[in-house]
């Protein structure tokens, strides 16, 4: 995100967008959307930013493209191309060249929702759970009966796993929303639910798929089944990317809540036209 290459250049009393933006959520139906652009290029990246608030209807130069998901399925995640639009100076959101500090605003409070903490927590969420597929014949004493003991054994091991998590991922919610109540936790604890949230979510899924087999992978017909549990896989996958990364967010619990030492960057100061120049991108 703080590398974003979009540009906001100031024209007197308005600014000028050029660039795009990806995975806008519900970008087609929203009236705003919230755009992080490059405004001095002579500073580090992070302190070159601005927040600007872009009107999304009847705005000209404004082009928005709805993307295809993983699982081959339109979303309402968008792509949206920015030419020569002009904005007032009044939608400038914070002071120009700050706009990192309202961006890490919005993702702690993103990653609070999607973490079941703070304000605006998805009360009542259930994540998908893996299906019950176990029972049956007995097996017959072969050497292919005796595999596939093998590979249930090993998929009940993971539903177990699966249940746990089930129990822990609410309570640790629960412990951390209790613990900002109190006033004792502060900071950035909807990245340690968001991450063990995701990474659960993940987990079973990958169970069902164990416990399915090819079953779960295939269908009949050409049309994307969106029952179909390589389906549900294949989605998963934009939890661990939606309000920042999963790297991200062990790098931030590293970092803030558990205050080790930041891993190196060595174009942290550096003007980012120059970082750009190094890495032979401009």
């Amino acid at each position: 995100m703080a590398a974003t290459m979009s540009r906001l250049t100031r024209d007197g009393v308005t600014y000028v967008l050029n660039g795009s933006k990806m995975w806008s959520s519900g970008a087609l139906d929203a009236d705003y959307g919230l755009c992080l652009c490059r405004s001095n290029w002579g500073l580090p990246k992070h302190r070159g930013l601005s927040m600007i608030a872009v009107p999304l209807k009847g705005t000209s130069g404004i082009t928005i493209v709805p993307t295809r998901g993983a699982s081959g399925l339109m979303s309402d995640h968008c792509e949206e191309f920015f030419d020569d639009v002009m904005l007032p100076a009044k939608n400038l959101i914070g002071a120009e060249n700050e706009g990192w500090a309202v961006a890490r605003t919005l993702l702690l409070h993103e990653r609070n929702t999607v973490g079941n903490v703070g304000y605006g927590r998805l009360v009542g969420r259930r994540e998908r759970g893996p299906k019950r597929v176990f029972g049956g014949e007995p097996a017959a004493a072969s050497a292919t009966a005796a595999i596939e003991r093998r590979r249930l054994d090993a998929v009940g091991t993971m539903v177990v796993d699966v249940y746990i998590q089930s129990v822990v991922v609410p309570l640790t919610s629960a412990r951390v929303m209790a613990g900002l109540y109190a006033g004792k936790y502060k900071g950035q604890w909807g990245s340690l639910t968001k991450l063990q949230a995701t990474v659960a979510a993940q987990a079973s899924v990958r169970t069902a798929m164990a416990a399915q087999g090819a079953d779960g992978v295939i269908w009949d017909g050409e049309e994307v089944r969106t029952d179909n549990v390589g389906t549900t896989w294949l989605e998963s996958r934009g939890g661990t990317i939606a309000g920042g990364t999963n790297e991200i967010q062990r790098n931030i619990i590293s970092e803030r809540l558990l205050e080790l030492p930041r891993e190196p960057a060595p174009d942290q100061h550096l003007p980012f036209d120059e970082t750009l120049r190094n890495s032979g991108r401009r």
